[in-house]
């Protein structure tokens, strides 16, 4: 008895131990040690530049949310494995043992049959199987919907990823977009101390006025506040990113090179005709609902198999063995034991219920009706999604292209104009216009590529490109089942 106890408790400890989950982690310096210890980072630990693609393959490999995904496709992969379980037979096992005692000391006047004392131990062992045989296949078309939902899920994680890549676009892009401001702004400061220590010796020579050298003081400040805004905005910008990147403590390293804007641009090469059919074609979202829709059609027409019969069959077969300790007049012990087995079939038709199954098949059918036209405005959406991005992509390379032209013209015409004013030709205020001037066209320049690097990456995304995830679990390996779910495809659908 000892040794069954003993077996037992190990078993038991085992079972705990592999139900044992790993502690989350609380504090920066666990998150760090949790990150260190995983070997997805690693193999990124030799990275010194990072390109917009690499950032993406990153943010695939270890953005939570992203991860999560799998998860959720395997839980609609076990719900696909129970609805298929539906096909096989169910058997239950039950075990008695027991003891009853029954005392009558107390009785007045008993009667001559009547027994003070009964002590019965009985022991008793059963099994039962029942097996659906009919049901007006709600079976098959509940499997034929959790196949669809399982298939749904695996769409949605690639359209989680879709996003997920689009996000790191433009997340890196807005890096860039604050580090060419703040070069903008240092490019400004050098061009503003190099005025205001001229000006200062013209001023203290009696020269220039006071307030123009007080306009140079001005004009230095306003640049180095540009300056800080812009570091401040590349470092949020650098947090945002290293957060999609799925960085564990929010930073992106230290030494990690971006690339520049120029080497950043893409063009599309296509007419806008093959990426609208690409995106129809392509996009998980829009396959997630037709896989909506199929699971819909199937729970419609699995509402009328509750106007259907159910029939089982069902076999039994037991075990049972009483003993019984009698003391009244006398003492006596009997004992015996009961074998036990049976078989049938049962059917079972619900006649009415007051009509909570036709309102049932109602809602289906309205539920149904109702993801075709959800499929028709994601339809109207992701094409809207293509031709805007397209659009922005062509106006900001035109726009670009018209701030490179005015570039060349305000530069020129910025140093000309300092000439004119230290000439005494020209007031300090046409100085700043022009200087403004150039600052305007020059942070236009980088907002009009950066608008064309990111049209592209929702272009991209838009149609669904360049993204490649590992084949799913494909649930109709199934052989058994395959050619019954295609002909009930085949029955039900469209």
């Amino acid at each position: 008895m000892k040794r069954y106890w003993i077996v037992l408790g190990a078993i038991a400890g085992l079972l705990v131990s592999g139900c044992r989950e790993a502690p989350l982690a609380e504090t920066l310096e666990e998150i760090r040690e949790q990150y260190a210890a995983d070997p997805e980072w690693r193999a990124f630990d030799g990275v010194t530049t990072l390109t917009p693609a690499l950032a993406q393959k990153i943010a695939e490999r270890n953005n939570p949310d992203f991860e999560a995904t799998l998860y959720a496709v395997n839980a609609a992969r076990m719900r696909y494995y129970q609805a298929v379980g539906a096909y096989s037979p169910e058997i239950s096992g039950r075990f008695e043992i027991g003891q009853n005692i029954l005392d009558r000391d107390h009785i007045v006047n008993p009667l001559p049959t009547t027994v003070p004392y009964t002590n019965r131990f009985n022991v008793g062992a059963s099994l039962r199987a029942s097996w659906l045989l009919f049901d007006g296949l709600a079976r098959e078309l509940n499997v034929l919907a959790s196949r669809a939902d399982y298939r749904i899920s695996g769409s949605r994680r690639e359209n989680v990823l879709r996003v997920l890549k689009r996000s790191v676009a433009f997340a890196y892009y807005d890096v860039l977009l604050a580090g060419e401001m703040e070069a903008i702004a240092e490019s400004d400061i050098q061009f503003q101390e190099s005025c205001l220590q001229q000006a200062s010796v013209r001023f203290n020579s009696g020269f220039i006025a006071k307030g123009d050298w007080l306009g140079f003081k001005i004009d230095l400040n306003r640049a180095r506040t540009m300056q800080v805004q812009a570091r401040q905005q590349r470092e949020v910008a650098r947090y945002a990113l290293a957060a999609l990147m799925g960085y564990p403590d929010g930073r992106l390293p230290p030494g990690l090179k971006l690339i520049p804007i120029a080497d950043a641009i893409r063009k599309p090469e296509l007419e806008l005709e093959f990426y609208l059919n690409e995106a129809l074609a392509r996009r998980p979202d829009l396959r997630a609902m037709r896989e909506a829709i199929d699971a819909a059609r199937y729970r419609k027409y699995a509402g009328l198999s509750a106007f259907s019969p159910v029939v089982n069959a069902y076999g039994t077969v037991g075990y049972q063995r009483k003993e019984d300790w009698m003391r009244g007049y006398d003492f006596s012990r009997s004992s015996w034991d009961n074998y036990n087995y049976g078989y049938g079939i049962t059917a079972d038709w619900l006649i009415f219920n007051g009509l909570q199954r036709y309102n049932r098949y109602r809602e289906l059918r309205e539920l149904y009706e109702e993801s075709r036209l959800q499929f028709a405005q994601t339809q109207l959406q992701v094409l809207n999604e293509v031709e805007t991005a397209y659009t922005i992509y062509r106006s900001s390379a035109e726009i670009a292209e018209l701030y490179r032209q005015t570039m060349d013209w305000v530069f020129e015409q910025r140093n000309l104009v300092v000439v004119e004013y230290w000439a005494g030709n020209v007031t300090i205020t046409r100085l700043r216009g022009a200087q403004n001037d150039l600052i305007s066209a020059e942070g236009g320049l980088a907002v009009s590529l950066i608008e064309m690097c990111k049209a592209n990456a929702q272009l991209i995304a838009a149609v669904n490109g360049e993204v490649e995830l590992a084949p799913l679990h494909n649930p109709e390996t199934i052989p058994v089942l395959d050619k019954m779910f295609d002909r009930l495809e085949e029955k039900f659908g469209e």
